[in-house]
């Protein structure tokens, strides 16, 4: 629903978007073909803030323990509210524990917020790509050259409210910029006739440059920018592909490809520089200089199709997946000899069998498969501890093992020449097979809440046996038209 600003700030999620899209194709010869393409999106959002979402108050938790604070555990109660405190509870949950949140409570409304400080989301992105097509009778060359650029500033108010109070520095904003430019280059050769063997081979190029601003500021500090942290990012990639599908039969293909892939990557880090060395780039503090890290893998499938009659084909494959390691603002560790900066590749292998049937003189249309994941590093967002501090950023780190396994049912049916009936069934049992964090304390100092979970006041938690995020157990749809 609208979510009116009661405070001088904006109303939530007023958006002004504009996108643009053209193509041409030009065919000088009958073997020889151009296509261009080229797009432009604009985007500014009022009220929404860093992260896109539609805040509803902020979120306040019964401990049960007799005492209540501003937490991501316990019965959450979603107000808005004054800075600084007053010493008279502000929300008594139903356990008796109370919470003194300010002054005064401003908005028990979630749909009402309090804020002054102009949180907007800006961004904007340029999209270009060039395909040239040559026939030349039994091969057929493919050249693709694309750009991409995109910038982004969003800035939210990140106390929440718009009353400051006396002698508390808390009226805060927080800016995340990027600004990213991709350039990629494919060249391919691929067979054209008829026969029972048919592949294609290329290479594959990629340049992209980012640039990345996290900054809090304390406005009623005169501007004192509590964290200012910078990071360049450059990566040059280069692959080189092939697969080959060979009909063995009448009735069997055998598919089998493979890709290796190289990406060389620069990571350059900075902070807000109070005590020297001042080493960095304008005047910051070096954080992270990493240079040349290398991540490269083979990657293969095998694959195998089998025509039972003219209406059911059955299915199966093995392939192994890579994605490149990198670079995240979690910030050095000295207490370890890790380079805390470097995420590791993320490697899976996957199995599936399945099974496309079709009814009723093709009217009806089933798709049965089976699947079966492990994935080595898998790549997570969490939130880590900044060693020394209590302070929790948002960062990228490795899982050792996850696995999952499910099925998924589609169906497809033309009714009647009009009507058409659409279906899909899935269950996916996705979990960490070995996954240690560091934990996050509470700020209003309860134990952390990591440490809550598994019982250890170690600082770290075991996540062994839980769900991925974005990984439902149970989907399922349904349409007709």
């Amino acid at each position: 629903g609208y979510v009116e600003n009661v405070g001088p700030g904006p109303d939530s999620q007023a958006t002004d978007s504009t996108y643009g899209r053209a193509s041409f194709r030009y065919t000088p010869t009958d073997d020889v073909e151009i296509l261009a393409r080229v797009g432009k999106y604009d985007l500014d959002v009022k009220g929404g803030g860093t992260f896109g979402y539609k805040r509803l108050g902020i979120m306040v938790a019964d401990y049960g323990d007799g005492t209540a604070g501003r937490s991501i555990g316990g019965s959450p109660v979603y107000v808005n509210v004054r800075t600084g405190t007053d010493g008279v509870p502000d929300v008594t949950f139903p356990s008796g524990a109370s919470v003194d949140l300010g002054r005064t409570v401003v908005q028990s409304d979630p749909y009402k917020i309090d804020t002054d400080f102009p949180e907007t989301t800006k961004s904007d992105a340029t999209e270009f790509s060039l395909e040239v097509n040559v026939d030349f009778d039994s091969v057929m060359f493919k050249s693709i050259t694309s750009y991409d650029g995109y910038y982004s500033e969003p800035i939210d108010d990140l106390d929440k409210t718009s009353t400051l109070t006396t002698g508390v520095t808390t009226d805060q904003s927080v800016n995340i910029t990027q600004d990213v430019e991709t350039i990629t280059q494919e060249f391919q050769l691929a067979s054209n006739d008829d026969g029972d063997v048919s592949w294609v081979t290329g290479v594959y190029f990629l340049e992209d440059e980012m640039y990345e601003l996290f900054d809090v500021n304390l406005v009623n500090a005169n501007n004192l920018h509590a964290v200012t942290r910078n990071a360049w990012v450059d990566v040059n990639s280069k692959a080189v592909f092939g697969q080959v599908s060979w009909a063995l039969s009448d009735t069997f293909t055998l598919t089998t490809g493979g890709r290796y892939t190289e990406d060389e990557k620069d990571f350059l880090q900075g902070d807000r520089c109070t005590a020297g060395p001042c080493d960095g780039p304008n005047g910051l503090k070096l954080t992270a200089d990493i240079d040349g890290e290398k991540f490269d893998r083979f990657t293969w499938r095998v694959a195998g199709e089998w025509r039972l009659d003219e209406n059911t084909l059955a299915y199966g494959s093995v392939a192994t997946g890579f994605r490149s390691g990198g670079f995240t603002r979690k910030a050095d560790d000295p207490a370890t000899t890790k380079n805390e900066a470097i995420v590791s590749e993320e490697e899976n292998i996957s199995y599936e069998i399945g099974l496309k049937k079709e009814l009723l003189d093709n009217r009806v249309r089933l798709n049965f498969s089976a699947y079966h994941t492990t994935i080595e590093n898998q790549q997570v967002s969490t939130v880590n501890v900044i060693p020394g501090t209590v302070t929790g950023q948002a960062s990228l780190d490795n899982a050792g093992e996850t696995s999952s396994y499910g099925l998924e049912l589609e169906l497809q049916a033309m009714l009647t020449e009009q009507w058409f009936l659409m279906g899909a069934f899935a269950y996916n049992n996705a979990e960490y097979d070995e996954y240690f964090t560091t934990g996050m304390s509470d700020i209003d100092g309860h134990a952390s809440f990591d440490d809550a979970l598994d019982g250890v006041i170690d600082g770290r938690v075991d996540l062994k046996g839980n769900k991925p995020p974005r990984a439902p157990e149970l989907t399922a749809s349904l349409s007709a038209g």
